[in-house]
């Protein structure tokens, strides 16, 4: 018996058994759709409950499936009919009074307005703002107007995460989103002051990966050293990428590196400088472009070429014009990539970017994670002490990394947190605080001058003879020495014994 008689056979045993279960005949057929890529089958029918028609749909990978699903939800659906469950009291929803104004938005209306008006946040930032709130605040306070939030609203929405089981990074996440958006908000003059700055506890968020970068910076730092010596060689089998590597140290993003012009160098007054003004973006539907702007639209950074930077970059413009020789010769153009303006998504120019693939088309995000996987990969192998062609989480680390290094060196060099501020692109110190990693010789260095400091102050007080010693009832002299003990501070090297005499404390 086939697919199509068991379910004919089926409806009429059930009408047959209760005529009521199937009120009037249910009709719709099988047929195919497209289910994320794949061939499903659906079978649609209408269907009276409730006194009302309703619209009824079950899913299947195979036709008899979708068959069966269907006889299934009929009876389900008329056992529900004649059998109701009674239904628990709930508090009437209050639907009057939440259609917000311009002047008076609710939490739903603001967020249109917000990421409209706010130029700060480029485009896929603005795509995770909008799915962080649609998804974990609209839900809960989507119809509250601006200027009634209280913090026990807020407070409230975050016992809802936690009794929903929202993780802590995207509870952290989320509450950082809607404390910029109400920000926002303070500075158009809807509200005064922003409610969640009155609330109770904030989220918290782990960060494994912080954690991790404070614990290997010295390794990494040690490792860099010796991939960048390797590279510089000419005679070294990944010369070509030297550049690339090189400049990563100097706290570019991947998409300002990738983005990087022909005419980087700006020679204006005699002076060469560094110029970074755009950034590589990936389309939405697919296919690059640069983007006239830097990331939060930060004005360009500019730098003094010094060694080894100015010899790298001039590695690549020798690397880059190789390229374009090939290309003439094999009667092929060179390839340039257009400039699109952020905000209108116009055409505005074209430019022949400095880090490019044998065919001279532009390196993409993958590309750059790849080509430094490489590298790490055939620096441990340049001894023959490494078979596998995986690296291990302790042989590996992010290319972001390495701003981190960056910002991490420029702190030790005892550069302005300011300074490093405007080097890295940060908009805040507070986010370039969070990429500064302390090392060990800094830590060690700090507490050696620390030991010397507090050396010359104890020595400098027991000169004084005003000065009693805790545990004496007499003063000690200048010119009597001190009594052999082993908690007893030792004197650096080179200093007086007889005039850097302390006090032993009983």
């Amino acid at each position: 018996m086939g697919y199509q008689e068991d379910y004919e056979m089926a409806i009429k045993t059930m009408m047959s058994e209760d005529p009521a279960i199937v009120l009037g005949s249910p009709h719709g057929e099988v047929h195919v759709q497209q289910l994320r890529g794949k061939d499903v089958y659906v079978c649609n029918w209408k269907q009276v409950s409730g006194g009302k028609m309703r619209r009824c749909r079950v899913y299947a990978h195979t036709k008899r499936d979708a068959l069966r699903r269907k006889v299934e939800r009929i009876r389900e659906i008329a056992i529900e009919e004649h059998n109701p469950e009674p239904q628990p009291q709930t508090e009437k929803t209050r639907t009057r009074g939440t259609k917000g104004t311009r002047s008076n938005p609710t939490v739903s209306m603001f967020l249109e307005t917000w990421l409209k008006g706010d130029k700060n946040a480029g485009g896929d930032s603005k795509r995770k703002y909008r799915n962080n709130i649609e998804s974990h605040v609209l839900p809960i306070i989507g119809n509250r107007f601006v200027k009634r939030l209280t913090s026990g609203d807020i407070d409230n929405m975050k016992k809802r995460w936690d009794r929903d089981g929202l993780g802590h990074s995207a509870q952290w996440h989320t509450w950082t989103t809607l404390n910029t958006m109400l920000n926002y908000a303070v500075r158009k003059n809807i509200i005064v002051r922003n409610p969640m700055l009155g609330c109770d506890e904030k989220p918290r968020k782990a960060n494994p990966t912080a954690a991790r970068d404070n614990l290997t910076i010295d390794k990494r730092t040690d490792i860099m050293w010796g991939v960048l010596s390797w590279l510089a060689n000419p005679d070294c089998p990944m010369h070509r990428h030297w550049p690339l590597i090189q400049l990563m140290l100097l706290g570019l993003r991947r998409s300002e590196l990738l983005g990087l012009p022909c005419d980087v160098i700006d020679g204006k007054n005699n002076i060469p400088q560094f110029v970074i003004r755009q950034q590589l973006k990936q389309k939405e539907g697919g296919g690059w472009y640069v983007c006239n702007h830097l990331k939060s639209h930060h004005e360009e950074r500019r730098f003094q070429m010094h060694y080894p930077y100015d010899a790298a970059v001039h590695e690549a413009i020798r690397q880059r014009n190789e390229i374009t020789e090939q290309l003439r010769e094999q009667g092929k153009d060179d390839v340039y990539i257009d400039i699109m303006d952020e905000n209108s998504k116009e055409v505005i120019g074209q430019c022949r970017l400095l880090f490019v693939r044998e065919d001279g088309t532009n390196y993409t995000y993958n590309d750059y994670y790849q080509i430094w996987h490489d590298v790490l990969l055939a620096f441990y192998r340049r001894g023959g002490g490494h078979p596998s062609d995986k690296l291990t989480r302790d042989e590996y680390w992010r290319p972001h990394a390495n701003r981190h290094i960056t910002a991490s060196l420029l702190l030790r060099l005892g550069v302005p947190i300011e300074v490093t501020q405007t080097i890295i692109g940060h908009m805040s110190p507070e986010m370039t605080a969070h990429y500064q990693h302390v090392y060990a010789a800094s830590k060690e260095n700090a507490t050696s001058g620390l030991g010397d400091f507090v050396y010359e102050q104890m020595k400098a007080h027991t000169l004084r003879k005003d000065i009693v010693v805790p545990g004496r009832t007499r003063q000690r002299s200048a010119t009597q020495s001190r009594p052999a003990s082993a908690n007893a501070p030792t004197a650096p090297t080179g200093l007086n014994a007889a005039s850097s005499s302390v006090d032993a404390v009983p």
